[in-house]
């Protein structure tokens, strides 16, 4: 069994609510996700752990708060080809910042 739960490029807590204080002030939903990400894998059967600590340039490129859950849309780019293809995977690349009690 993997001991992996997430495949995916972690950022910045700091950077991601800064952006978001930015955006919609201090209207954080109930839970603040500690460790925010753009997932490329969830429970993945294996990991190439040579791929991690790969940098990636990330842009945030929309913003949404449902009342459910709130993040960014992101555009993901990477040198990496392997990683470029699990990015082309991924439907809707995106940091979720926080979700409702509910979610």
């Amino acid at each position: 069994m993997n001991k992996y739960r997430y495949i995916g490029f972690f950022v910045s807590q700091q950077e991601v609510l800064r952006c978001a204080l930015l955006i919609n002030g201090e209207k954080r939903l109930s839970r603040v996700i500690e460790h925010p990400h753009i997932t490329l894998a969830y429970m993945p059967v294996d990991a190439n752990e040579s791929l991690f600590g790969q940098m990636a340039e990330i842009t945030l490129v929309g913003y949404a708060n449902d009342g459910m859950n709130e993040g960014f849309l992101v555009e993901v780019s990477s040198a990496c080809s392997e990683l470029d293809s699990m990015l082309k995977a991924v439907s809707v690349p995106h940091i979720t910042v926080s979700v409702s009690e509910d979610s």
